[in-house]
């Protein structure tokens, strides 16, 4: 996770960033210490930096209807974070 951060840092430069996925992780710290966790469903976690939470963490249903069909888009419920301006200075 440490190295994806340094990756993901990188390629941002400047901008706000999220980061986020499935990490066969249950408990994953923040990396580098300037990231916010910002949600977490088993071991699903997203992770910002430039960006404070702004709500509740929500896990959306994982079924999409496309005409008649209902359809299965993954076997983790998509995880929705919703963040704002980060207030404390960070990237």
């Amino acid at each position: 996770l440490a190295r994806l951060w340094e990756h993901a840092l990188e390629w941002a430069e400047a901008a706000p960033l999220i980061l986020g996925g499935d990490l066969n992780l249950r408990e994953p710290r923040a990396p580098g210490g300037e990231a916010e966790h910002v949600a977490a469903h088993e071991v699903d976690h997203l992770f910002a930096s430039g960006l404070a939470r702004a709500g509740e963490a929500e896990l959306l249903d994982r079924y999409a209807t496309l005409g008649s069909r209902r359809c299965e888009l993954s076997d983790h419920a998509p995880l929705r974070a919703r963040v704002g301006s980060g207030t404390d200075g960070r990237r």
